[in-house]
């Protein structure tokens, strides 16, 4: 059975009865089961060093090349038709929505601000992965559409040996892609895997895009729209009095602004000229406790600590328990922060079977200290929704 895959809270009431556009008679597809999805975030393949300080590059719209995120049950601003056959996998920074199709094929959607790079560039890219020419604007132009988001978006079709990322191609690989540029935002719904497969899951992979859409803020019911999801980050960085990002809900310290979805980070505050605090949510224990604080002392050039050691760190409270404090200072070398000498690191540590919660700033000695007070108090204020 087809089914409707939601992330609002507001249940769906009724029969939704879905007109797809197309070419042709309209084919009328009648849903009558609701579904409200779970994201834990995926770091499986995903770079040591860079699941743990909170930087990675984009694919916007990549296959196979994501990035874990900020997970666990949300609600995203949308209204799709679940193909039939097709599963629902764990969505990830990239992957808003995310599914596996058929045999060895995968199809997604991400949701990128502004114009991504534009649908010339992404259109390229993608053709790079196949070794495939790079095409003129008035090719790419002249190709067919299909709808998404209840607008016209580019339809790409491909062939040949596909590589993404990594280090070898699949041979006869296909995909099959649809890119929407829509002002404020780019949304890319992208499929590929076994020629065969992707063929075979052509109609399912339009029926999806066609069924598509955003719906409006606070309502229960679809609206087509170009206004941005609200995963989609606005930069506008201005601190709410209560911020919410995604899964949590916080206390802004006073003083300190919200900076804007970034990458893998959940919740990204900054403050003073160059302090940043941020949370990063990642699947299972992510690597357990003593390697993560430990990664975070070689960030500052200090001696790994012991079981022993990590029992006499003074523990502070969050989300209901109370989590082990990391302090430490000197020339910070990570990714997830400002560099350089005389640096200050808070961060702590929320190890569970399910999903694990880091939370780490990193600031000018200066100006980090007088934060500290600020950084508990965010703790302490966390609550997952």
């Amino acid at each position: 059975m087809l089914s409707v895959g939601t992330r609002r809270a507001a249940p769906l009431l009724g029969l939704l009865v879905l007109t797809l556009w197309g070419c042709g008679a309209a084919e009328r597809v009648e849903i009558s089961q609701a579904r409200k999805v779970t994201d834990p975030a995926d770091p499986a393949g995903a770079d040591m060093d860079l699941r743990f300080h909170g930087e990675t590059g984009h694919d916007h719209g990549g296959s196979g090349e994501t990035t874990p995120s900020s997970s666990g049950p949300s609600e995203l601003p949308f209204d799709w038709v679940t193909p039939e056959g097709w599963t629902t996998a764990p969505s990830t920074s990239m992957r808003v929505i995310n599914f596996v199709v058929g045999a060895g094929a995968e199809c997604y959607l991400t949701v990128l601000p502004g114009s991504a790079g534009g649908i010339n560039a992404n259109v390229n890219r993608w053709r790079g992965q196949f070794s495939l020419e790079q095409q003129s604007a008035a090719e790419i132009a002249a190709m067919p559409q299909i709808p998404l988001l209840g607008q016209p978006a580019m339809l790409i079709e491909l062939e040949g040996d596909y590589k993404g990322m990594g280090d070898s191609a699949a041979k006869d690989w296909a995909l099959r892609g649809a890119i929407q540029e829509a002002g404020r935002f780019t949304a890319f719904v992208k499929m590929t895997g076994p020629r065969e497969v992707v063929a075979a899951q052509a109609s399912n992979f339009d029926l999806f895009c066609t069924s598509l859409v955003p719906i409006a803020s606070g309502t229960g019911s679809s609206s087509a729209s170009t206004e941005a999801p609200s995963n989609v980050p606005s930069g506008d960085g201005l601190p709410p009095a209560k911020g919410r990002a995604g899964d949590f809900a916080y206390d802004v310290p006073e003083g300190w602004t919200d900076a804007g979805a970034k990458s893998m980070r959940a919740i990204n505050l900054a403050f003073g000229t160059v302090g940043q605090c941020y949370l990063i949510e990642l699947t299972g224990d992510a690597g357990g406790l003593l390697p993560n604080l430990n990664r975070w002392r070689g960030e500052v050039g200090m001696e790994p600590l012991t079981e022993a050691g990590i029992a006499q760190l003074e523990r502070v409270p969050m989300l209901g328990t109370e989590v082990p404090l990391f302090e430490g200072s000197g020339t910070y070398q990570g990714m997830g922060g400002p560099g350089g000498g005389d640096m200050q690191v808070f961060g702590v540590a929320l190890i569970r079977d399910t999903t694990s919660l880091f939370i780490k700033l990193v600031a000018p000695v200066t100006e980090a200290e007088p934060e500290r007070a600020k950084f508990l108090a965010l703790l302490a204020s966390l609550e997952e929704l």
